[in-house]
Protein backbone atom coordinates (compact mmCIF):
# COMPACT_ATOMS: atom_id res chain seq x y z
CA UNK A 1 0.00 0.00 0.00
CA UNK A 2 2.59 2.75 1.16
CA UNK A 3 4.57 1.60 -2.36
CA UNK A 4 1.39 2.30 -4.36
CA UNK A 5 1.13 5.59 -2.55
CA UNK A 6 4.84 6.37 -3.06
CA UNK A 7 4.45 5.45 -6.72
CA UNK A 8 1.00 7.73 -7.22
CA UNK A 9 3.13 11.18 -5.67
CA UNK A 10 6.27 10.48 -8.23
CA UNK A 11 3.61 10.31 -10.89
CA UNK A 12 1.86 13.79 -9.62
CA UNK A 13 4.58 15.23 -8.93
CA UNK A 14 7.19 14.54 -12.10
CA UNK A 15 5.58 16.87 -14.40
CA UNK A 16 5.77 19.97 -11.96
CA UNK A 17 9.44 19.07 -11.25
CA UNK A 18 10.40 18.63 -14.90
CA UNK A 19 8.98 22.46 -15.46
CA UNK A 20 10.53 23.52 -12.58
CA UNK A 21 14.14 22.78 -13.12
CA UNK A 22 13.36 23.03 -16.95
CA UNK A 23 12.80 26.89 -15.82
CA UNK A 24 15.98 26.76 -13.60
CA UNK A 25 18.24 26.02 -16.19
CA UNK A 26 16.46 28.42 -18.52
CA UNK A 27 16.93 31.25 -15.72
CA UNK A 28 18.90 30.28 -13.28
CA UNK A 29 15.98 31.06 -10.43
CA UNK A 30 12.10 29.23 -10.06
CA UNK A 31 12.47 25.75 -9.57
CA UNK A 32 11.57 25.97 -5.56
CA UNK A 33 8.62 28.18 -6.48
CA UNK A 34 7.42 26.33 -9.53
CA UNK A 35 7.48 23.20 -7.94
CA UNK A 36 6.26 24.23 -4.81
CA UNK A 37 3.46 26.02 -5.75
CA UNK A 38 1.94 23.24 -7.64
CA UNK A 39 3.13 20.15 -5.48
CA UNK A 40 1.55 21.73 -2.47
CA UNK A 41 -1.95 20.71 -4.02
CA UNK A 42 -0.95 17.41 -3.32
CA UNK A 43 1.95 16.88 -0.88
CA UNK A 44 2.90 18.67 2.01
CA UNK A 45 4.76 21.50 1.71
CA UNK A 46 7.24 20.45 5.08
CA UNK A 47 7.69 17.43 3.71
CA UNK A 48 8.00 18.75 0.00
CA UNK A 49 11.18 20.87 0.29
CA UNK A 50 13.36 18.31 1.31
CA UNK A 51 12.76 16.52 -1.20
CA UNK A 52 13.34 19.27 -3.89
CA UNK A 53 16.49 20.69 -2.46
CA UNK A 54 18.89 18.25 -3.23
CA UNK A 55 17.15 18.32 -6.81
CA UNK A 56 17.89 21.74 -6.47
CA UNK A 57 21.45 21.48 -6.06
CA UNK A 58 22.32 18.87 -8.79
CA UNK A 59 20.93 21.43 -11.19
CA UNK A 60 22.42 24.08 -10.56
CA UNK A 61 25.65 22.82 -9.82
CA UNK A 62 25.63 21.47 -13.02
CA UNK A 63 25.03 24.86 -14.88
CA UNK A 64 27.57 26.47 -12.39
CA UNK A 65 30.04 23.89 -13.34
CA UNK A 66 29.75 23.89 -17.16
CA UNK A 67 29.14 27.46 -17.49
CA UNK A 68 31.48 28.69 -14.98
CA UNK A 69 33.37 31.09 -17.09
CA UNK A 70 30.33 33.51 -17.22
CA UNK A 71 30.27 34.23 -13.41
CA UNK A 72 30.20 37.22 -12.15
CA UNK A 73 32.69 36.24 -9.04
CA UNK A 74 33.14 39.95 -7.54
CA UNK A 75 29.26 40.08 -7.47
CA UNK A 76 28.93 36.87 -6.25
CA UNK A 77 31.52 37.00 -3.38
CA UNK A 78 31.32 40.50 -2.79
CA UNK A 79 27.80 41.74 -3.39
CA UNK A 80 25.77 38.38 -2.91
CA UNK A 81 26.83 35.95 -0.97
CA UNK A 82 28.22 38.19 2.28
CA UNK A 83 24.23 40.00 2.28
CA UNK A 84 22.33 36.37 1.47
CA UNK A 85 24.07 34.53 3.88
CA UNK A 86 23.68 37.16 7.08
CA UNK A 87 19.87 36.35 6.32
CA UNK A 88 19.73 33.27 6.52
CA UNK A 89 21.94 33.59 9.84
CA UNK A 90 19.03 36.08 10.41
CA UNK A 91 16.23 33.97 9.29
CA UNK A 92 17.01 31.08 11.20
CA UNK A 93 17.14 32.89 14.38
CA UNK A 94 13.94 35.05 13.30
CA UNK A 95 11.87 32.20 12.11
CA UNK A 96 10.05 30.89 15.17
CA UNK A 97 8.74 35.38 15.44
CA UNK A 98 8.46 36.11 11.91
CA UNK A 99 7.91 32.99 10.01
CA UNK A 100 3.87 32.90 8.75
CA UNK A 101 1.83 34.11 6.19
CA UNK A 102 2.14 38.13 7.03
CA UNK A 103 5.82 37.90 5.57
CA UNK A 104 4.80 36.15 2.69
CA UNK A 105 2.11 38.21 1.72
CA UNK A 106 4.30 41.43 2.29
CA UNK A 107 6.74 39.52 0.11
CA UNK A 108 4.43 38.83 -2.37
CA UNK A 109 3.37 42.40 -2.63
CA UNK A 110 6.55 43.83 -3.42
CA UNK A 111 7.43 41.41 -5.99
CA UNK A 112 4.02 41.98 -7.59
CA UNK A 113 4.41 45.81 -7.95
CA UNK A 114 7.99 45.97 -8.91
CA UNK A 115 7.75 43.08 -11.15
CA UNK A 116 4.64 44.83 -12.69
CA UNK A 117 6.61 47.87 -13.34
CA UNK A 118 9.53 46.41 -14.84
CA UNK A 119 7.20 44.90 -17.37
CA UNK A 120 5.20 48.23 -18.67
CA UNK A 121 9.27 49.70 -18.85
CA UNK A 122 10.03 46.94 -21.01
CA UNK A 123 6.41 47.32 -22.74
CA UNK A 124 6.73 50.90 -23.52
CA UNK A 125 10.66 50.64 -24.47
CA UNK A 126 11.50 53.11 -21.75
CA UNK A 127 14.77 52.76 -20.01
CA UNK A 128 14.78 50.58 -16.95
CA UNK A 129 15.81 51.98 -13.70
CA UNK A 130 19.62 52.36 -12.83
CA UNK A 131 21.38 49.70 -10.63
CA UNK A 132 20.51 50.03 -7.13
CA UNK A 133 22.98 51.78 -4.71
CA UNK A 134 25.47 49.22 -2.75
CA UNK A 135 23.21 49.31 0.21
CA UNK A 136 19.79 48.96 -0.79
CA UNK A 137 21.09 46.30 -3.15
CA UNK A 138 22.59 44.60 -0.17
CA UNK A 139 19.42 44.72 1.58
CA UNK A 140 17.41 43.26 -0.92
CA UNK A 141 19.50 40.50 -0.87
CA UNK A 142 19.62 40.09 2.99
CA UNK A 143 16.27 40.10 2.48
CA UNK A 144 16.39 37.49 0.42
CA UNK A 145 18.86 35.32 3.17
CA UNK A 146 16.18 35.42 4.86
CA UNK A 147 13.06 34.18 3.19
CA UNK A 148 15.11 31.46 1.84
CA UNK A 149 15.71 30.45 5.23
CA UNK A 150 11.93 30.56 5.90
CA UNK A 151 10.90 28.91 2.96
CA UNK A 152 14.02 28.18 0.58
CA UNK A 153 12.91 30.06 -1.78
CA UNK A 154 14.66 33.54 -2.17
CA UNK A 155 14.89 33.75 -5.15
CA UNK A 156 12.43 36.69 -5.90
CA UNK A 157 14.22 39.56 -3.65
CA UNK A 158 17.25 38.59 -4.81
CA UNK A 159 16.36 38.30 -8.86
CA UNK A 160 14.91 41.67 -8.78
CA UNK A 161 17.80 43.14 -7.09
CA UNK A 162 20.72 41.61 -9.56
CA UNK A 163 18.53 42.13 -12.64
CA UNK A 164 18.88 45.79 -12.06
CA UNK A 165 22.52 45.28 -13.10
CA UNK A 166 21.79 44.39 -17.28
CA UNK A 167 23.96 41.61 -17.18
CA UNK A 168 23.88 39.23 -20.29
CA UNK A 169 21.30 36.27 -19.59
CA UNK A 170 24.58 33.71 -20.09
CA UNK A 171 26.13 35.46 -16.41
CA UNK A 172 22.51 36.22 -14.95
CA UNK A 173 22.12 32.57 -15.24
CA UNK A 174 25.51 31.01 -13.99
CA UNK A 175 25.82 33.71 -10.96
CA UNK A 176 22.27 32.96 -9.98
CA UNK A 177 23.23 29.61 -10.22
CA UNK A 178 25.94 29.66 -7.89
CA UNK A 179 24.03 31.52 -5.36
CA UNK A 180 21.52 28.73 -5.07
CA UNK A 181 24.12 25.28 -5.43
CA UNK A 182 25.58 27.42 -1.92
CA UNK A 183 23.04 27.83 0.00
CA UNK A 184 21.32 24.83 -0.46
CA UNK A 185 24.16 22.72 0.03
CA UNK A 186 23.83 24.38 3.70
CA UNK A 187 19.95 24.09 3.48
CA UNK A 188 21.02 20.15 3.01
CA UNK A 189 23.21 19.93 5.98
CA UNK A 190 20.33 21.64 8.19
CA UNK A 191 17.40 19.47 7.22
CA UNK A 192 19.65 16.32 7.60
CA UNK A 193 20.78 17.57 10.94
CA UNK A 194 16.66 17.86 12.14
CA UNK A 195 15.73 14.84 10.67
CA UNK A 196 13.50 16.46 7.64
CA UNK A 197 15.51 14.92 5.17
CA UNK A 198 15.11 11.09 6.14
CA UNK A 199 14.61 7.40 4.59
CA UNK A 200 11.42 8.86 2.89
CA UNK A 201 12.29 12.05 1.21
CA UNK A 202 15.78 10.56 0.00
CA UNK A 203 13.37 7.38 -1.79
CA UNK A 204 11.21 10.27 -3.30
CA UNK A 205 14.11 12.32 -4.45
CA UNK A 206 15.58 9.40 -6.20
CA UNK A 207 12.61 8.50 -7.73
CA UNK A 208 11.83 12.22 -9.53
CA UNK A 209 16.09 12.33 -10.11
CA UNK A 210 15.45 10.83 -14.22
CA UNK A 211 13.60 13.79 -14.85
CA UNK A 212 16.72 16.08 -14.14
CA UNK A 213 18.33 15.47 -17.31
CA UNK A 214 15.16 16.31 -19.07
CA UNK A 215 14.21 19.44 -17.68
CA UNK A 216 18.06 20.58 -18.06
CA UNK A 217 18.13 19.68 -21.72
CA UNK A 218 14.96 21.76 -22.46
CA UNK A 219 16.36 24.52 -20.45
CA UNK A 220 19.66 24.66 -22.27
CA UNK A 221 17.71 24.48 -25.73
CA UNK A 222 15.05 27.40 -25.03
CA UNK A 223 17.87 29.40 -23.01
CA UNK A 224 20.31 29.26 -26.42
CA UNK A 225 17.07 30.66 -28.16
CA UNK A 226 16.12 33.18 -26.84
CA UNK A 227 17.55 36.70 -26.59
CA UNK A 228 18.85 39.27 -24.27
CA UNK A 229 14.92 41.86 -24.71
CA UNK A 230 13.14 38.23 -24.28
CA UNK A 231 14.71 37.01 -21.58
CA UNK A 232 14.27 40.00 -19.38
CA UNK A 233 10.38 39.78 -20.36
CA UNK A 234 10.33 36.20 -19.13
CA UNK A 235 12.29 36.72 -16.38
CA UNK A 236 10.08 39.43 -14.94
CA UNK A 237 6.87 37.53 -15.99
CA UNK A 238 8.52 34.64 -13.56
CA UNK A 239 8.65 37.16 -11.11
CA UNK A 240 5.17 38.32 -11.25
CA UNK A 241 3.70 35.02 -11.17
CA UNK A 242 5.94 34.18 -8.44
CA UNK A 243 4.59 37.03 -6.96
CA UNK A 244 1.32 36.01 -7.23
CA UNK A 245 1.64 32.59 -5.81
CA UNK A 246 2.80 34.23 -2.85
CA UNK A 247 -0.24 35.76 -1.98
CA UNK A 248 -2.84 32.96 -2.72
CA UNK A 249 -0.73 29.79 -1.41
Amino acid sequence: MLRFIMDSIVYILAPFVFLAYATEALTGFGAALVAVTLGAHFYPIDKLVPVLVPLNVIVTGYIAIRHHKEIERDLLLKRILPFMGCGVVAGTLLFPLLAGPLLRWILGVVVTVFAARELILLKTKKRQGPPFSFWVAGAWKFVAGIVHAFYTTGGPPLVYAVSRLNLSKGVFRATLCTVWSTMNLIMIVIFVSNGRINSESIALTGSLLPLLPLGILAGEWFHGRINERGFRIFIYCLLLLTGIALLVR
